[in-house]
């Protein structure tokens, strides 16, 4: 008996689809526990919601007493989610007073301060050079933000290692501000 010369080929490329399939299923299947839950962690099911409740309550309230057995997790789906009013909160509740935030800005890296997500109304403190991007800008600046110190380029810059962050950003800070005041 004489076998067709590509059998032995085809043979093994089958045999190789099979066992790739196989091992993907294996694979999967031992995956699947650490899948199962947002942490990526095996058998953390139950204690989830109890564990994230309490991680958004410290986040969004870590000044006040709360009751750890206060919250009822009996529930097939409870919120998980963070407060989408967190940021709002930690600035009303915690930045109320000057000191953390200044002290916060102090240590910042040089580095850092120009990736700030701030759109800067003036320049300097005195409001003579605007740097709204557009006269509409402007005139909400004027409206509404005039005693926010964050909209002052330079209330930050005199909280921040100037020299570092000029070593860094000299060339694009003449560029953009410096050479049109």
């Amino acid at each position: 008996m004489h076998l067709p010369q590509h059998w032995l080929r085809d043979t093994l490329g089958a045999a190789y689809v099979v066992a790739s399939t196989g091992l993907g299923f294996v694979g999967l299947g031992l995956l699947q526990p650490y899948v199962a839950n947002d942490y990526l962690w095996a058998a953390f099911n139950d204690s989830m919601p109890v564990v994230t409740g309490l991680l958004n309550l410290e986040l969004t309230v870590p000044t006040d007493d709360f009751d750890l057995f206060g919250a009822t997790y009996l529930a097939t789906d409870p919120s998980l989610g963070v407060q989408a009013a967190y940021g709002r909160k930690i600035m009303l509740q915690q930045w109320t007073q000057l000191d953390v935030p200044i002290t916060a800005l102090r240590t910042i890296n040089a580095a850092d301060v120009s990736s700030l997500v701030t759109i800067y109304c003036w320049a300097d403190l005195e409001r003579r050079w605007e740097l709204a991007f557009t006269s509409q800008r402007q005139a909400r600046c004027v409206e509404t933000m005039s005693t926010n110190a964050a909209v002052y380029l330079e209330a930050v810059l005199r909280n921040v290692d100037l020299p570092g962050w000029l070593a860094m950003n000299r060339a694009s800070f003449m560029v953009h501000i410096g050479q049109p005041i």
